[in-house]
């Protein structure tokens, strides 16, 4: 492309996606943007992307970004030689890099980037032209010595030296998983990580509702009781309300948190926030009176300003299932009839009228001081609650609307008006329909992903990386996509040592085969997985199920969470020594998959059926996976776990010739379970919970349930 009179951007290289948007091989070419409408379902069609706005954009060789929508036609290709080829040309080929700027997409939509490459031979190495004496710490001389100059070779030097003598495969699939994570639609305005965060400060709970409404407010806000009131009209216009399954949830901050215990005058108050008098006010054609009025309450005129920090207590003290009772009961006291809710008296006669049971009775007198104490017993949860939220809100209120399948959900700022709750509840009440392990769509999503536990009850799983290769092609709701017959033959199975693996694992080693990050990550992977066998809330209290779990290929750890004393775990390994160090183990079996497939277990004995960094190393799978399903109690999970680290001697060719590629591992251990044995199975899924994309060992998992 020319220079600046073509449209160029002269801005900074930082806002740009230099390091991760560049293509590291030889040849692609782009061929725009375009953009997703969430709501309507379809493409946005744009007629001509402007100047200074949304389009594909180039990094010329003078480091100026140029937009290119206006100089080309729909029948253009763009081409791209990026590092690839500055390493085929030993470094004279500069500045042939591409970005997209960060920028705004039209409100609702998402971008959509087509992109397309070619790639030489997998195993092909990018390497210095034949005679050259290239290396990369020398191309930075070869280079102008202009502030351009070295703008252009901070970004593309690095860049060469990643891919020198790497294989396209391993390249490829770098650029891949950095490519899926660029930030597009919510990710790119940073709603989804604001909704990952407040979701993970509001859990659900083990037993979550129909719809779970979390209102976020101050007592004294006359905008949230306007909010609560539209939120009921919403409610009722849509026949939704607490028997209905709805849970409505109060969680306090506080706009003013060093308002004198007194509170202040209204006028004063009015005059300091917002500079009107207290006649402007209260005036009926005032903004939040003439909402109040459409919705038949008035705001009481004589009520002073008031520091909530008692009528918070006193809620919190009132216990969670009357938690939205008590709120509204003070909120309509306070904006409707004027009282003083911070006022211990009111407080008292409140509780009375209300029947709560925070209180003890002595005749009939209430006890200001056990109303005092549950207070003061509140007092250290709201804070606790005030300290977590108030980062994460810039305004009073705000509503979180979540379902209760899959987490999914929106988030609304301020009292919205009663068509936009309705709209909110319908869709996110909708997507308790949507597939059970599949995204709601247009929702924001909660960390993770919903994956099948004990039973196949969908679980959010939440160390799942949903943008992970393995997480998207996890599972298809359309019925199995994989080989109609079984596809490995028996040389797939071939070792460099076929040796007996007895003499390889003879001496006890024990160390760790994964970093400790991964081992963790799949800790807390076993948690969430384990945790969805227990029976919920029977007679009231939370009941433990006594787990049977089995560590199929186990060590001296099994990387499994802290256990309840009623769970048993059976391991199974090669080395006796090891397994006698395993502590949590309560029988140990010493046996030989590769000779012995055949488990010494009962039919049905064991919830739970797990396999960790070992699945790479079976020479009989498909045997080995039906014993799997054969020890299963019915309903029951087996989770297969594994990295790209193995011992190269004593994993199979298939393996070794996949371990670049989640995705063919993932698709490899999946047939396991589709063949063995068929039907055997239902409700496979892969998923990547690695605790970072590309960085440390990686750790992927594949799930199945027994049919």
């Amino acid at each position: 492309m020319s220079s600046a009179e073509d449209g160029a951007s002269r801005g900074e290289v930082e806002p740009y996606w230099l390091p991760w948007h560049i293509d590291p091989n030889t040849i692609s070419t782009l061929t725009g943007d375009a953009f997703f409408d969430f709501g309507a379902a379809h493409t946005i069609e744009l007629p001509e992307y402007p100047e200074e706005g949304l389009g594909l954009q180039l990094l010329n060789a003078l480091g100026e970004t140029v937009y290119v929508s206006k100089h080309i036609d729909d029948s253009s290709l763009v081409i791209m030689m990026a590092a690839g080829a500055q390493v085929h040309t030993g470094g004279l080929l500069r500045g042939c890099m591409h970005a997209v700027k960060r920028q705004a997409a039209p409100p609702g939509a998402s971008r959509i980037m087509y992109y397309q490459a070619w790639y030489g031979p997998s195993a092909h190495k990018i390497t210095p032209p034949p005679g050259s004496d290239y290396h990369p710490s020398r191309t930075t001389a070869a280079t102008a010595t202009n502030e351009i100059g070295r703008r252009v070779r901070a970004v593309v030097d690095p860049i060469v030296n990643a891919v020198y003598n790497r294989t396209q495969r391993t390249m490829l699939l770098d650029f891949r998983r950095q490519f899926q994570r660029l930030p597009v639609g919510n990710e790119r305005d940073g709603s989804q990580a604001h909704f990952e965060a407040l979701d993970a400060a509001l859990p659900l709970g083990p037993s979550p509702a129909r719809l779970t409404i979390d209102m976020i407010t101050d007592l004294s806000c006359p905008l949230a009781y306007l909010g609560l009131k539209r939120l009921r009209a919403a409610l009722a216009h849509l026949g939704l309300d607490e028997g209905a399954g709805v849970r409505l949830r109060f969680h306090a901050v506080f706009i003013n948190p060093n308002m004198d215990m007194d509170g202040e005058e209204m006028g004063a108050y009015m005059r300091k926030r917002r500079d009107i008098s207290l006649e402007e006010y209260n005036d009926d054609s005032y903004p939040l009176n003439a909402a109040a009025r459409a919705l038949n309450y008035a705001y009481d005129n004589t009520r002073r300003v008031i520091n909530p920090r008692r009528a918070h207590l006193f809620v919190g003290a009132a216990g969670e299932e009357h938690h939205a009772r008590v709120y509204e009961a003070l909120a309509e006291r306070y904006f409707e009839h004027g009282d003083d809710i911070s006022d211990m008296d009111t407080l008292l006669a409140l509780n009375g009228k209300l029947g709560l049971l925070m209180l003890e009775r002595h005749g009939s007198c209430l006890n200001e001081l056990m109303m005092r104490r549950a207070m003061d017993r509140a007092e250290g949860p709201l804070m606790n609650t005030y300290r977590r939220l108030d980062p994460l809100v810039e305004g009073v209120p705000h509503f979180l609307v979540r379902e209760g399948v899959h987490g999914s959900g929106l988030e609304l700022h301020g009292p919205v008006d009663v068509d936009t709750f309705i709209d909110a509840l319908r869709r996110v009440d909708e997507a308790r329909h949507a597939p059970p392990f599949g995204d709601s769509f247009g929702l924001q999503q909660p960390a993770g992903m919903v994956m099948p536990g004990f039973g196949g009850k969908p679980i959010p799983v939440p160390t799942v990386d949903r943008l992970g290769g393995a997480s998207i092609s996890a599972f298809n709701l359309h019925g199995w996509s994989g080989p109609e017959s079984w596809p490995y033959k028996s040389s797939d199975f071939s070792r460099l040592d076929e040796n007996d693996d007895a003499l390889k694992y003879a001496a006890p080693n024990f160390g760790h085969h994964i970093d400790a990050p991964a081992r963790a990550a799949l800790s807390a992977t076993y948690a969430v997985f384990f945790d969805s066998a227990n029976p919920r809330r029977i007679g009231g209290s939370e009941r433990r199920a006594n787990l049977e779990l089995l560590d199929l290929a186990s060590s001296w750890t099994s990387h499994y969470p802290p256990l309840p004393n009623t769970t048993r775990v059976t391991v199974h390994g090669l080395n006796a020594f090891e397994l006698g160090a395993n502590v949590i183990a309560h029988r140990r079996d010493v046996l030989n998959l590769n000779l012995h497939p055949a488990l010494p277990y009962a039919d049905g004995s064991f919830n739970f059926v797990t396999m960790a960094a070992s699945v790479g190393y079976l020479t009989r799978p498909r045997e080995v996976f039906a014993e799997m399903n054969r020890v299963l109690k019915p309903g029951g999970v087996a989770i297969v776990s594994f990295t790209n680290r193995v011992f190269d001697e004593k994993a199979t060719s298939l393996w070794l010739n996949n371990m670049d590629e989640e995705v063919a591992l993932s698709s490899i251990v999946r047939n396991y379970f589709y063949f063995g044995p068929v039907a055997g199975w239902q409700n496979v899924t892969s998923a990547d919970v690695s605790p970072h994309p590309t960085e440390g060992d990686p750790m992927w998992i594949v799930t199945a349930v027994k049919a």
